[in-house]
C-alpha cells in the first residue's frame, strides 16, 4: 500500500511539473505508468482456541456430625451438629411455647452471640437450630455454655 501511494505522489508531481511548463514545444511522449493492483490482503489464520483442561472435581469430604447429650434434672437432650445446622431432641412434654419463651430469654441475654442463629420446632421434642457456617466448635461450645447458664436461671424464674 505504501508503494502505491509513492507512485501516486510521483504521478501528481509529474502532472504539476507539466502543468507549470510554459513552453509550447512538443514534449516527448511519456510512457504510460502502470500501477499494479495491490495484492489481496491475506489475514493470518486465527490462533487455535486454547482449551483448558477442567480441574478434576473434588468431592467434598463428608463432614462428621458432632453429637452429644446434655443432662439436666434427670432429663436428656441429644444433639447432632454439622456446620450451619444442629438437630436437637429433647423431652416431648416440653411445649413449643416453653421452647419459644426460653429462646426469647436467652436471646435477650446474649444477643451479641446469637446473631444469625434461628431455631425451629419441627415436631414435639425436636428442633433444628441454624447458624452461620463460620461458627467454630469453640464458639458453639461457648454459646451452649451461656445457654445452659441461662437455662438454670430461666427455669428457676419460670417454675417459681
Amino acid at each position: 500500500m505504501k508503494n502505491g501511494l509513492k507512485v501516486l505522489v510521483m504521478a501528481f508531481a509529474v502532472i504539476a511539473l507539466l502543468a507549470g511548463c510554459s513552453t509550447s514545444e512538443v514534449v516527448e511522449t511519456v510512457p504510460e505508468i502502470v500501477v499494479p493492483a495491490p495484492a489481496p490482503v491475506v489475514e493470518a489464520p486465527a490462533p487455535a482456541p486454547v482449551v483448558e483442561e477442567a480441574a478434576p472435581v473434588q468431592e467434598s469430604a463428608a463432614v462428621e456430625p458432632i453429637t452429644g447429650t446434655l443432662s439436666y434434672a434427670g432429663y436428656t437432650v441429644s444433639y447432632s451438629a454439622v456446620p450451619g445446622k444442629a438437630e436437637v431432641t429433647y423431652p416431648s412434654f416440653i411445649t413449643d411455647e416453653e421452647i419459644s419463651a426460653f429462646f426469647a430469654y436467652t436471646y435477650s441475654n446474649n444477643a451479641q452471640w446469637l446473631e444469625g442463629v434461628y431455631f425451629e420446632v419441627t415436631a414435639p421434642g425436636q428442633m433444628v437450630i441454624t447458624f452461620p457456617e463460620s461458627v467454630t466448635v469453640a464458639d458453639a461450645t461457648a454459646v451452649v455454655n451461656l445457654m445452659l447458664a441461662d437455662l438454670n436461671t430461666f427455669l428457676a424464674e419460670y417454675l417459681a
